[in-house]
Parts: structure tokens; C-alpha cells; sequence
């Protein structure tokens, strides 16, 4: 086991990749780590600009691709990074890193890594009951959804179920965390309901892990291949 080693977040839409690598040499030149290959800083990205950014800095790169219906439209850029040497694919399940090598990515750079639970945190976030703070009644049915990225995965079909189950019992709410434009299209859809909005979009610093620790229910209703994090997390909580 490696010891652990300082980390940073850097957070920033980064539409063009040689924009995120001056952000990314200008981090390390604010921590002294003008080198940052060399005293071996790794960059862990969350999406392909963000992994191009650290390769334009010549910083080597984790990437994760953590939603399988996205693997096939990301590994055009994906295989254009792999060219420099210093791109790692990791994938949460085995059929996302399938479908990275069905569109030209190396096997050997594309790894399964399983999505981890972190006990401590469920246990820290049982100690906290949320619904008071999202204006629920304690016997308030909550159904969690997961964080929303693509449109037409079936949210909408679930969320119009829950809505018509709220229009009989009228105590359940669906949480959608996370900004996202699929989740202010479901936000239109719910306003526009002749019945009651069951539909809660809370503050970004309420964390999904803590609401599905909360909730009674977690809907995946995606029609294809979804990431299997929330459904472990679930499993755990």
C-alpha cells in the first residue's frame, strides 16, 4: 500500500484543452512543483478535457470514465491522448472498458477499477437526518436518483411514476442532486404537472451518498448500461 500523498482539486469548465494546461502548470508552479512529472504528480480526470489539459501540461493522466453510455462518444479524443504515453483509462465496470477498446483504445491502458463505498461516510451521514432540512416530514417517502448526464435514460419515465404515486398518497418526494441540463429539463417537466411537484432539486453542497443514505428508495432507470457506483452505495447503506 502506498502512502498517501497530498491532493488538489482543481475545478474549472475547461472547454479548451491548452487553457486547462495553463491552469493545471499554474498550480504546480503556485505549489513549487515546477516538474510535476518528474516528483511524480498524477492527474485523476473526471472527463476527456480535463485529461487533455493535464497531458497539453505533459503531467501523466488516471481518467475515469465512470458512465458506460458514454465510453463509445468519448474515445475518439480519448485514443488521441493515449498517443502521447501518459493516459490511463479507468473504468468502473468491465463492459465501460469494453466499449473504450471497441473504439480503438489500447486493452492494456484501460483498467477495471470497481467503485468503492466508503463506510465511514455512511456512517457519518446516518447521524444526520436531511429531510428537516429539505422541508420533509419524517414519514416522507424519498426516492434518490441518481446524478443526471445524459437526456432520455428514463429518468423522466420514473419521476412521471412518482409523481403519480405522490398524486394519491401525496408524501413522497424525488431528490435529483447535482447542475446538470437534464436535471433542469425534469425541473420544466415538474413545474408543468397539473398536480403537486413532487420534485426536489436541492443545494450543490448536499452530496448524493448523503441523500441516498437518507432515502427509502434508489430508482436507476436507465434503459442501457449505467455505472454501478450508486447501486453499491445503496447496497452499503
Amino acid at each position: 500500500v502506498l502512502p498517501p500523498r497530498p491532493a488538489a482539486r482543481l475545478s474549472a469548465p475547461f472547454a479548451i484543452p491548452t487553457v486547462a494546461g495553463l491552469s493545471f502548470n499554474r498550480y504546480l508552479r503556485q505549489a513549487r512543483l515546477e516538474d510535476g512529472a518528474k516528483v511524480g504528480c498524477v492527474v485523476h480526470a473526471w472527463g476527456p478535457l480535463a485529461a487533455a489539459g493535464a497531458v497539453a501540461a505533459g503531467l501523466p493522466v488516471v481518467v475515469t470514465i465512470a458512465d458506460p453510455q458514454q465510453a463509445a462518444s468519448r474515445a475518439k479524443l480519448l485514443r488521441t491522448l493515449m498517443e502521447s504515453n501518459r493516459l490511463v483509462a479507468a473504468c468502473p465496470t468491465a463492459i465501460t472498458r469494453r466499449r473504450l477498446v471497441e473504439n480503438g483504445l489500447s486493452p492494456e491502458r484501460c483498467v477495471v477499477v470497481r467503485p468503492a463505498v466508503d463506510f465511514r461516510r455512511i456512517t457519518e451521514y446516518r447521524r444526520r437526518d436531511i429531510r428537516p432540512e429539505l422541508g420533509l416530514a419524517a414519514d416522507c417517502t424519498l426516492i434518490a436518483v441518481p446524478p443526471l448526464t445524459d437526456r432520455d435514460r428514463g429518468t423522466t419515465e420514473a419521476f412521471w411514476a412518482a409523481s403519480l404515486i405522490n398524486h394519491l398518497d401525496g408524501n413522497v418526494r424525488v431528490v435529483i442532486t447535482g447542475e446538470s441540463p437534464e436535471r433542469r429539463r425534469i425541473a420544466r417537466f415538474a413545474a408543468a404537472l397539473p398536480t403537486e411537484d413532487p420534485l426536489l432539486c436541492p443545494p450543490g453542497n448536499l452530496a448524493f451518498e448523503e441523500v441516498l443514505v437518507n432515502a427509502d428508495v434508489l430508482v436507476a432507470a436507465e434503459r442501457e448500461d449505467r455505472s454501478t457506483t450508486a447501486i453499491a452505495w445503496a447496497m452499503a447503506a
